[in-house]
Formats: structure tokens, sequence, C-alpha cells
């Protein structure tokens, strides 16, 4: 409601093509548009850490990899998958 009020304009799966002055390029599709902004910001999205998942099967113990570790979604999944596989322990 307040991005409305506030005439801020969001693109989800963009890409930013250029900056030029107060001008902000992106693409979306085949798309490019053009916006005269004051302040942007943009989310550049994340990868995997599997560092404690190497780290806990190298030391010998049994892990299953859920969540972020496997890839970055939305908590609903991760919990998902951390419900299934704690419900795979004997």
């Amino acid at each position: 409601m307040k991005f409305k009020q506030n005439n801020v304009q969001v693109y989800t799966g963009s890409e930013l093509i250029l900056i030029e002055g107060k001008t902000a390029t992106v693409r979306q599709g085949r798309e490019e548009i053009g916006e005269n902004v004051d302040v942007l910001i943009f989310a550049v999205g994340a990868k995997p850490d599997n560092r404690l998942h190497e780290e806990l099967v190298s030391s010998g113990h049994s892990v299953v990899k859920v969540g972020d570790c496997i890839q970055p979604r939305n908590i609903l999944e991760s919990v998902r998958e951390g419900f299934a596989a704690g419900n795979k322990i004997d």
C-alpha cells in the first residue's frame, strides 16, 4: 500500500542494464524500461552456502540438506523440506 502511495515502481525478474544521470533502465523480458529515479534499490539474488554441510559430512555426521543450502527460495519451501527431513529420522 505504501509503495503505491509513494509512487514506488517495483520490477521483479528484471535486469538493471544502465544508470545514466537520474535514469535507470531495466530489461524485463524483451522490453527495456527507463525510469527517472531519486533512489534505486535492487536485490541481486543469493547463492547457496554449503560450508557447514561439507564440514559436518567430512567429520562423519549424517546430514540432510534442506532450505537455502540447496537453493535460496522462500521460507515455506524451506520449512516444508525441514519438516519432511525431520519425519525421516528413526
